[in-house]
């Protein structure tokens, strides 16, 4: 590397910031050293000169060493001070004379003057790493600016919800309050929550298990904790897995024709993210109890079937055996159904279905009411509100069981 480089720019940090700047440098040029504003030369452990590089070469003089023409100063000083094989005991005894030289000279006697006159050297104190919080903010910036430049995590998956939420909405376009609309709608509610979670959970799982390497070895380093990776990692990931479901919603909603008010618009978006912020944390969680991406996938296929199974729309809930009952109480396909069926059929607009099918024919099977939709799938309206709060619940247990499983196995990897 040419020194001519980083040592102006040195200079100008010593000068601009009043930084101590102290380096070493075999055999400088002349140019560079006089950019230094002192010098010292060591020779047989013992100090052969300190001071600014002009005085140096007035006080080599006086020892009787001139720097002759076009000579570099640094070369001839090393050359003074070298002990040379064929002349050791020489060059031994005259370093040493230019040592005695410079213990006896004013340049020595000021600078001892000058560290007598120094203040007492205030002990150091110990250092102190980043706080907590200034670690998450690091984190949080590295990680999202991650997502911001992967194309799949952004763009793509925005994209891909927007597509899906056309479609939908054009597939359902309008549904009448007919027994084929009843039909209809309780199915694509039951779809919100399947196109909130599979995306969702399988997006985590392909990106968090290839970055376990890199946080043990930096864990392990001292850079930062667990805890600040992991609230870092979960909080750029709350944007994305927000919008995206807030994308869905908002536009299949309307092409539907949902109920058409702001309340019940508002409720519908909220509990669409809050299914997916439940998702997304069931999926961080196994992906931090998980040694690879195949063992996380693993486990969630078969959870996923198991949960989507007790949601409410392929099983009544009320006919669910005692032994497997328990588990539609750990599922956001239940929390999230229940709450889209409540919002939605508590309209008004249900009060008085007709028992006809968009055909005309008259239905064997007949759901008069809003009331009657909701009763026939055992949910009760007075659960929208329980069922936010559980899925709350339920997400901070998962994050906090995956942070308790990522801090053990980053514990036990070095």
């Amino acid at each position: 590397m040419n020194v001519n480089i980083p040592l102006p720019r040195l200079e100008a940090l010593a000068g601009d910031r009043g930084k101590t700047i102290i380096c070493t440098i075999k055999q400088p040029s002349s140019e560079v050293f006089r950019l230094f504003d002192k010098v010292v030369f060591l020779a047989q452990g013992r100090v052969a000169f300190h001071g600014a590089p002009d005085e140096a070469i007035t006080f080599f003089a006086k020892c009787g060493f001139m720097i002759p023409d076009h000579t570099n100063p640094a070369d001839h000083f090393t050359d003074i001070l070298a002990v040379w094989p064929d002349k050791e005991e020489e060059c031994k005894q005259k370093a040493n004379r230019i040592c005695d030289e410079y213990a006896n000279s004013h340049y020595a006697k000021e600078l001892l003057a000058l560290m007598k006159s120094a203040e007492k050297p205030r002990s150091l104190r110990p250092h102190r790493g980043a706080g907590i919080y200034r670690l998450i903010t690091a984190l949080f910036v590295r990680y999202a600016k991650d997502n911001i430049r992967n194309k799949s995590v952004m763009r793509a998956k925005f994209v891909q919800k927007a597509v899906m939420a056309l479609f939908l909405g054009f597939l359902y376009f309008q549904t009448p309050a007919d027994q084929d609309g009843v039909t209809n709608l309780k199915g694509v509610l039951f779809f919100f929550c399947s196109e909130l979670t599979y995306p969702t959970i399988y997006g985590i799982q392909t990106y968090m298990p290839g970055e376990f390497p890199l946080l043990v070895r930096e864990y392990h380093n001292g850079d930062y904790p667990v805890l600040a990776y992991y609230v870092a990692k979960v909080l750029s990931y709350m944007p994305i897995f927000s919008i995206d479901g807030m994308i869905l919603t908002s536009i299949a909603y309307w092409l539907i024709g949902l109920a058409p008010t702001a309340k019940r618009f508002i409720r519908t978006v909220v509990t669409g993210v809050l299914v997916e912020a439940m998702v997304a944390s069931l999926g961080v969680a196994v992906c931090s109890m998980s040694p690879s991406y195949a063992v996380a996938v693993t486990i969630t296929g078969p959870l996923l079937t198991i949960y989507s199974m007790t949601g409410g729309l392929f099983t009544n809930v009320a006919m669910l055996p005692d032994w497997i009952r328990w588990v539609q109480y750990l599922s956001w396909f239940r929390f999230g159904y229940e709450a889209f069926i409540i919002n939605e059929w508590t309209y008004e607009k249900y009060n008085n279905i007709t028992c006809t099918t968009t055909s005309g024919k008259v239905a064997e099977s007949c759901e008069r009411s809003g009331k009657e939709v909701i009763e026939n799938l055992n949910f009760r309206p007075i659960n929208l509100y329980f069922n936010w709060l559980c899925m709350v619940l339920y997400t901070l247990a998962h994050y906090s069981l995956g942070y308790i499983a990522l801090t053990f196995r980053v514990q036990r990897h070095r």
